[in-house]
């Protein structure tokens, strides 16, 4: 029989709270450019008002084409998928955490039996 080290363990637990932290920071960073994107928008739409631009929906149009909104969105896109992918490799080191937790009970019944 072939218990994995206490190393490999420790390794993984160091892995997933690295992990973790990186999730953290993506899933943060996205939040923040989500109100970011609030805001950018109603800066816009004020200054639509500020030039006569009297209706919500074209002050709306406006702000949606400026290419400061548009920079934003495509700053957010790249904050969610990194989020997504921060997750990903957290569940991916879960994953790994379980696979040995099962290999190491297989391990003790087979020693038992």
């Amino acid at each position: 029989m072939r218990f994995l080290p206490d190393e490999f363990v420790q390794e993984l637990m160091e892995s997933l709270e690295s992990k973790a932290r990186v999730y953290a920071k993506a899933k943060a960073n996205r939040a923040g450019l989500e109100e970011d994107r609030k805001i950018t928008k109603n800066e816009l739409m004020m200054v639509a008002e500020a030039d006569d631009v009297h209706t919500i929906t074209k002050q709306e149009r406006f702000a949606y084409s400026h290419p400061t909104y548009r920079a934003i969105v495509n700053r957010l896109k790249k904050a969610i998928e990194d989020e997504v992918n921060a997750e990903y490799d957290c569940k991916l080191a879960e994953l790994q955490f379980e696979a040995w937790r099962t290999i190491n009970a297989n391990e003790r019944a087979a020693t038992r039996g």
